[in-house]
C-alpha cells in the first residue's frame, strides 16, 4: 500500500483550525450556542415549538463539540469517520432547518400580537425581539451546517479508497 492509501482524508490535532470545513465548527457552536441562548434568555417558555427548536440546537451543540475533540484528538484515522462525518451535517443541517422554519412560525404569530403599552414595551414585544435574533442566528447557524456537509460530501468523494 501506498501512503497515500493510509493516510486518513480527515484532520487531526491542529489540523482541524487549517482546514476549510472544519473550521467551521467554532462559528457553528458558538451561533448555535447564542440561538439557545436567545431563547431562554427572556424567561421560560412552555411552548413545544420551542422544546423542539431547545433540542435541536442544544443537541447539535454537544454533538458538535464531542465532534471536534474526535478530531483534535486524532481518534479519527478509519474511513468510516468520512461517512459519519457526512451523515452527522447533513442530519444537523435538517434538524436545524426544521428548528429554523418552526421558530420563524413562531416568531411571526407574535408579530401579530406586540403591542405597546403605555409603561414601556409588552412582554410579548421584548419576546418578539429575542425571537427575531434567534430566528436570524437560526438560519445563520443551518447555512454553515450546511456548507460545513457540502464540503464533508466534497471531502468524502475526494479521499483515496480504503478498506475499512
Amino acid at each position: 500500500m501506498s501512503s497515500s492509501e493510509t493516510r486518513s482524508a480527515l484532520p487531526t490535532g491542529r489540523g482541524v483550525i487549517r482546514t476549510m470545513p472544519d473550521r467551521l465548527f467554532i462559528a457553528e457552536m458558538v451561533f448555535g450556542g447564542l440561538v439557545w441562548m436567545l431563547l431562554i434568555s427572556p424567561g421560560s417558555h412552555s411552548a413545544p415549538v420551542l422544546c423542539w427548536v431547545m433540542f435541536c440546537s442544544i443537541t447539535c451543540f454537544l454533538v458538535s463539540t464531542i465532534w471536534l475533540c474526535v478530531f483534535c484528538c486524532g481518534a479519527n484515522a478509519s474511513r468510516i469517520w468520512l461517512k459519519l462525518d457526512v451523515v452527522y451535517h447533513v442530519l444537523a443541517t435538517l434538524m436545524y432547518l426544521s428548528a429554523s422554519i418552526c421558530l420563524a412560525v413562531m416568531t411571526n404569530a407574535l408579530s401579530e400580537h406586540k403591542h405597546m403599552n403605555w409603561v414601556g414595551p409588552s412582554v410579548v414585544a421584548v419576546l418578539y425581539k429575542y425571537f427575531i435574533a434567534a430566528t436570524i442566528l437560526a438560519f445563520f447557524t443551518t447555512l454553515l451546517y450546511f456548507i460545513h456537509a457540502i464540503y464533508s460530501v466534497m471531502r468524502s468523494r475526494r479521499a483515496p479508497y480504503t478498506a475499512i
